[in-house]
């Protein structure tokens, strides 16, 4: 059975609004996007391997400036009951580009991302 149109905006608005949350360097609105126990893992820009929490990532966004020419858009969205996984393709992120797998879980009623798992594009010579 397929997924009803609003639980597909229900994913949709979840990560939106961390796609908004960064484009501002909304600290605020960003931990408001992920689950507690949030995760990222990926390959940043120097070929380091990137593993941290969420209050790690909130606090690195407090102290940064909204980056200059960001866009993102939502490519993918896949719903299974109360499990969903979501694709974000940023373009300038601090002048980089990156596509995103979330994936979420929806408690109460109400999607959360837990976790975070990115890599930039076209991906750095390593």
């Amino acid at each position: 059975m397929m997924p009803a149109i609003h639980e597909y905006e229900g994913v949709r608005a979840a990560v939106q609004a961390y796609a908004d949350a960064c484009a501002l360097a909304d600290a605020e609105a960003l931990r408001a996007a992920l689950h507690p126990r949030w995760t990222m893992y990926g390959i940043d820009e120097l070929s380091v391997e990137t593993a941290t929490g969420a209050d790690d990532f909130v606090d690195w966004v407090d102290g940064q400036v909204p980056p200059t020419g960001y866009r993102a858009t939502i490519t993918n969205i896949d719903i299974a009951g109360d499990a969903a996984k979501a694709t974000l393709v940023e373009e300038k992120y601090y002048d980089i580009d990156y596509v995103i797998y979330f994936t979420l879980v929806r408690y109460d009623g109400a999607w959360s991302i837990t976790t975070k798992t990115f890599s930039q594009v076209p991906p750095k010579e390593r």
